[in-house]
């Protein structure tokens, strides 16, 4: 991600709501990336987890539509280019 082009801005970074690890791992390559400039050029949207770790396939089916459910309209809002 650090070789990304300035020309791919804003940034939208999608991320399950219950992993930390990735918003931090965000924050700190942003805060590398703009040095000083105060204008931020991405946006962090959180989204329910489609699975958690050691759930059951039976109930990830439920969770996985209920994840859709937040990520198609977050898709038309955003529009990205295709």
């Amino acid at each position: 991600m650090d070789s990304l082009s300035a020309s791919y801005a804003p940034r939208h970074y999608v991320i399950a709501n219950t992993d930390r690890m990735s918003e931090e791992k965000v924050r700190i390559l942003e805060a590398s990336r703009t040095k000083g400039n105060t204008d931020p050029q991405h946006t962090i949207h959180w989204i329910p987890r489609s699975r958690e770790v050691c759930q059951s396939w039976t109930s990830s089916v439920i969770s996985t539509v209920y994840s859709l459910l937040y990520s198609i309209p977050l898709v038309f809002q955003l529009k990205p280019d295709v």
